[in-house]
């Protein structure tokens, strides 16, 4: 670990590059509204359900944007979860100005920007029941402290959303790093002399040489973005999977899912169709969360990003697939839309398709929770259009799926009230899989 000179450097620094180029450089004009894809991640009830089974509405949330840089992020949380109090901070006073000025533009101007590091919250005298720290805890000079510090001010049962750069997938990044401050660009140099000479150097490289193949063709046009992302960017560091649970343990933190859950699934890594060999089907079986994980990153390094969610280690999940639902537990339960489909873009596919018996394709629309392509039929649709309005009961749903499928396709007979709860117990537990429903079970 650096000691406390080294710690300070590297600060200042990281704080300087974003004084110089706030992050994200999106447009003020960019305004996420239908980007459903883009809200699911920042959506809090997401992660509650994950842990507790249970539909946790936003309004009234307190939530924390730790890391807010030039606003984007606040601006989608505040997208994903209306009616929420959102309090941002940043370590850099440009990136919060970009930010106040991004807020202000589109209405929400009761967001309590800060200018100040992450390990410094506990001075803001408040709690919170959802911490979003996105693109942030990997430039800590100590992640540890700044989980730990994003723990001391979280609510009993709240969540915090974070992610760590992957080891694995950008090592070739970390190589360019370590270049650029060989070469004096990031430590002896200011950002603009820094963005000049990796320009240069990554332009004067043979396309074949491995780090402009790999890093650098077709950055045209956003070199600066690019390098100050990546090639220099100040503090980046990479971690495993192993490492993530040991900065969790350190925190006092358990592990609710990786965001991309889908994404991490290491039985979809072998080909489909046959069996796994043994050692590894009876190994898999045995298996903690820790070790699947690592193991889908030793074999398949995609993620860029550790994404993850956690609570605190006092608070156990409660959470189970519906598919595991004993019938009689459906008796008691209520079906919720997915907060972030609210869109005018999905209501408007929504009644297209449902209108005319259509199928529609869910990557526009939500494809972030699954890594194939998925295409919804009518039926699945038609529970979308029911949900749109308000959420309902199993035993509402079942009597209304009756009133609409009267006949028996196959035997002409009139469809029973036990037919349709039935064929609703089928289709729901798989909408519920990609949490495009959520569906909690109540006391029977």
């Amino acid at each position: 670990m650096a000691d406390g000179s080294d710690t300070m450097d590297i600060f200042e620094r990281v704080r300087e590059q974003f004084n110089y180029a706030p992050y994200p450089a999106t447009p003020l004009d960019y305004f996420p509204k239908n980007d459903s894809n883009m809200q699911f991640p920042y959506c809090a009830a997401n992660a509650f359900y994950r842990r507790d089974g249970r539909y946790v509405p936003s309004e009234g949330l307190q939530i924390l944007d730790a890391g807010c840089g030039s606003g984007v992020t606040t601006l989608r949380l505040c997208l994903a979860n209306p009616g929420a109090q959102i309090t941002a901070i940043d370590l850099s006073p440009a990136s919060v100005a970009v930010a106040r000025e991004r807020l202000d533009k589109y209405g929400y101007t009761d967001v309590a920007l800060y200018a100040m590091p992450l390990e410094q919250l506990s001075e803001l005298g408040q709690t919170f029941d959802y911490i979003h720290c996105h693109e942030t805890l990997y430039l800590l000079p100590d992640p540890q402290a700044g989980l730990q510090s994003m723990a001391a001010v979280l609510s009993e049962r709240g969540v915090i959303r974070a992610n760590l750069h992957s080891k694995y997938q950008r090592h070739e990044y970390f190589r360019a790093q370590e270049l650029f401050a060989y070469l004096g660009a990031t430590t002896d140099c200011d950002q603009e002399t820094a963005v000049a000479i990796a320009t240069e150097t990554l332009d004067a490289l043979a396309e074949t040489t491995q780090l402009h193949a790999r890093t650098w063709r077709g950055k045209e046009g956003r070199e600066k973005d690019t390098l100050l992302a990546n090639h220099i960017l100040e503090g980046d560091k990479g971690f495993t999977i192993l490492d993530l649970f040991d900065l969790l343990r350190g925190a006092e933190l358990d592990l609710i899912d990786m965001v991309n859950w889908r994404h991490w699934n290491v039985r979809n890594l072998f080909k489909p169709g046959q069996d796994l060999p043994d050692y590894l089907q009876v190994a898999f079986e045995s298996a903690t969360p820790e070790q699947l994980l690592h193991t889908f990153e030793l074999l398949h390094p995609v993620h860029r990003l550790l994404d993850f969610w956690c609570g605190r280690a006092e608070v156990p999940s409660s959470y189970s697939s519906a598919g595991d639902r004993p019938p009689t537990d459906w008796e008691t339960a209520t079906i919720y839309l997915q907060p972030v489909l609210r869109t005018e873009k999905f209501r408007a596919a929504l009644d297209q398709t449902v209108a005319h018996g259509l199928t529609l394709d869910m990557r526009p629309f939500l494809g972030c929770t699954d890594p194939q392509s998925l295409t919804l039929f009518a039926n699945s649709l038609l529970i979308f259009h029911l949900l749109w309005q308000e959420p309902m009961t199993f035993v509402a749903l079942r009597q209304l799926w009756q009133r609409l499928h009267p006949i028996d396709p196959l035997t002409l007979a009139p469809t029973t009230l036990e037919a349709c709860g039935e064929a609703l117990r089928l289709m729901l537990p798989d909408l519920e899989d990609y949490l495009f429903i959520m569906i909690e079970f109540g006391v029977g």
